[in-house]
């Protein structure tokens, strides 16, 4: 019997797919006008050609040749259906994939990567750990993400880091939809100026067009440019990817410190 994944793998639409995936993945600059174009053509195979998204999922390669998820795919279509009508008006690619209108929920601070399903891996906590010499605080968290943060104190969907005082060592990876992220990111910078937060590490996309991002830096004293796309996990150990390059952001007075520790993750400025 024939294999269908093999047909499906072997498929011109696939390939071009693919290839899609090492052009966004080789040049940032226009990974989001790619990743949309990428979209349309999944999406073409699904609602003309007749495949499933399973098999969609089978047949898409990530660059480091790991094949994506049957959800990845829904998630791919639903954006597509939510966005094309916009034209040129559409958004960035990542933020539209991760907006409320396509998971279908707000996905505020349920966890440390700002996808309610992710969390970040231990190395950079490990890391940020050695730099601040201890998290006092993270203020977009889970519990499940604090098995692995370990801070003093921290703050959930429940309990709203926003509605709330920060203070000490903060590592803060903030939900990355557009009106949730800069509220996060100023606080954090309101804090800082005032004293009651003296060093943070930020992870981020590397979204250098906009405010939040520019003030941030502005206000770093170290910033690592991450090399390659970092992967999360879930709780039921799926891997996953952002659609995007990332940064973390030093605030504090130890730089030299920080580089020593984030240099094996990327560049260091």
């Amino acid at each position: 019997m024939t294999d269908p994944i093999a047909i499906y793998a072997e498929a011109p639409a696939i390939a071009e797919i693919n290839a899609l995936e090492v052009e966004a993945d080789r040049d940032e600059a226009s990974a989001s006008d790619t990743r949309w174009q990428q979209a349309e053509r999944v999406v073409s195979l699904l609602e003309v050609d007749g495949w499933t998204q399973q098999g969609v999922a089978d047949s898409w390669r990530r660059v480091n040749g790991e094949t994506y998820t049957q959800r990845h795919v829904s998630y791919v279509a639903k954006t597509w259906h939510t966005f094309q009508n916009l034209g040129s008006k559409r958004p960035r690619w990542n933020e539209a994939y991760h907006s409320p209108e396509v998971r279908g929920t707000d996905p505020h601070v349920t966890n440390n990567s700002g996808d309610p399903e992710w969390y970040t891996n231990a190395d950079l906590i490990a890391a940020a750990r050695q730099v601040l010499g201890g998290i006092d605080l993270d203020p977009a968290s889970s519990d499940i993400a604090q098995q692995v943060v370990c801070a003093g104190r921290y703050f959930t969907v429940d309990n709203d880091g926003l509605a709330q005082d920060w203070s000490g060592r903060v590592w803060m990876n903030p939900p990355y939809t557009a009106r949730l992220i800069d509220r996060f990111v100023f606080k954090l910078l309101e804090h800082h100026a005032t004293g009651d937060v003296p060093a943070a590490i930020v992870l981020t996309n590397n979204s250098t067009d906009t405010g939040w991002w520019q003030a941030l830096a502005d206000r770093s004293t170290a910033v690592c440019h991450l090399r390659g796309r970092r992967w999360f996990y879930s709780p039921d150990g799926e891997t996953g990817s952002p659609l995007q390059g990332q940064t973390l952001c030093y605030l504090g007075d130890d730089p030299a410190g920080f580089e020593i520790s984030f240099s094996e993750f990327g560049v260091v400025r």
